[in-house]
């Protein structure tokens, strides 16, 4: 995949909003290895496929080394990305009735001070009242 990082972020998205899920994490690792050259962009589109269709292993996956890449990116705009897809992994979790896990992530999102008061809240709801949405919008 020697192509420019937007075609094969396409791709990726593509993919993932379709359903073929493992299809777009393998363009995207692929495009890593090649490129040595990790993309918020396709991994919050990995991430999308993952919630669309409620594939919670492969999220919590994709999450994990979504974070082991990124996280020592100190820059607040950086970290903002990371509590998107935090709250994109709560949303999966809460809609298989996982609470415990949705209390993890916010727990996770107060101590790293990077979501909004608002979006804490929100995620406070969804672990006390089980509502169902959090939207990354709210960050």
């Amino acid at each position: 995949l020697k192509y420019h990082w937007m075609i094969v972020s396409i791709l990726v998205d593509c993919c993932a909003r379709n359903g073929c899920l493992y299809q777009a994490c393998e363009y995207m690792y692929g495009y890593e290895k090649l490129n040595q050259e990790p993309r918020h962009e396709m991994y919050r589109a990995l991430m999308n496929g993952c919630s669309k269709y409620n594939n919670l292993s492969l999220a919590q996956h994709v999450y994990d080394k979504y974070k082991a890449t990124f996280t020592e990116l100190t820059h607040e705009r950086e970290q903002q990305r990371i509590c998107n897809v935090a709250l994109l992994l709560g949303n999966i979790y809460a809609r298989n009735s996982e609470f415990d896990k949705v209390e993890e992530i916010r727990n996770e999102l107060v101590k790293t001070e990077c979501a909004s008061e608002k979006a804490v809240d929100k995620f406070t709801a969804l672990c006390v009242k089980k509502e169902l949405r959090v939207d990354a919008t709210d960050m």
